[in-house]
């Protein structure tokens, strides 16, 4: 949702760091993640407030309370207010569950915010790890930072208009990183789609007119075994990203096929302190 970019930098520009979670995580660890990385706010989706009221009530912060409809406008925020008059999430406690809307309309603070560094930790990534224990990875602002117009420059034709599709998980160094970060930097408008659907997304693609594409090698193959995935369809697209995993000659081959003139690169994020 947006109120993870708008939170991911306000807390940077506080002087914070903002530790990334996947939002499925089990209450129980949300609140030891929480208590282990001594957070103070945490900005959490309103589906799944009620579920985990038991364990943030033993947790010291404050929850702010983020809905689909804070963006929304027109007859989809009508809807979606509706919904939300009898949402769980209207009944929790107000002293430590605050909605996001509501702290954006009301705060009129105004602080003298700290000198950020370039090698001051802007992000902790939470990794399932591959020994059996969770590992933190501790991103500095440099890192972050030096990213973007690395990726930038293999952008090609850019101009005003140009966008990022964005189903990548927020939680994810690629998300945040290249569809976030790097397309801020160049002035691309986000295509923010919250859950993976290829026939969806392929639509997507053609109604936004996206112009930038990134995901992983799975991803793109299932794409491309839907009917909606032909050549006019994506005759928008400059440039595809494909990160986390190798991307097969077969893939990338049969991608070519539709689109002849996509340019691939293939993003790997180098972490550096």
């Amino acid at each position: 949702f947006p109120s993870a970019v708008v939170a991911m930098y306000a807390i940077n520009k506080a002087g914070g760091i903002v530790n990334v979670l996947h939002p499925l995580t089990p209450p129980k660890a949300l609140r030891e993640n929480l208590e282990g990385k001594n957070c103070k706010i945490l900005f959490y989706f309103d589906n799944f407030c009620k579920k985990a009221q038991n364990e943030l009530s033993n947790w010291q912060g404050k929850v702010i309370v983020c809905s689909a409809s804070d963006y929304l406008k027109g007859i989809e925020f009508f809807g979606m207010s509706v919904r939300d008059i009898f949402h769980p999430s209207r009944y929790l406690p107000s002293k430590q569950f605050i909605l996001y809307r509501k702290t954006i309309k009301n705060n009129k603070l105004k602080a003298n915010f700290p000198e950020v560094k370039g090698e001051d930790v802007c992000l902790y990534l939470n990794s399932g790890g591959t020994t059996g224990s969770p590992k933190t990875v501790k991103i500095s602002n440099k890192a972050l930072n030096e990213l973007a117009p690395a990726v930038s420059s293999l952008c090609r034709e850019k101009r005003p208009g140009d966008s990022m599709l964005m189903v990548l998980p927020f939680f994810h160094g690629f998300g945040i990183g290249v569809c976030v970060h790097h397309s801020l930097y160049a002035g691309m408008k986000i295509v923010m789609v919250p859950s993976f659907n290829p026939k969806a997304i392929n639509s997507i693609i053609r109604r936004e007119k996206v112009t930038h594409l990134c995901g992983v090698p799975n991803m793109f193959d299932k794409m491309m075994k839907e009917r909606n995935f032909r050549g006019k369809y994506l005759s928008n697209i400059k440039n595809a990203y494909s990160g986390g995993d190798s991307l097969s000659s077969e893939i990338k081959e049969k991608f070519d096929k539709e689109k002849i003139s996509i340019p691939y690169t293939t993003v790997d994020i180098n972490v550096r302190k």
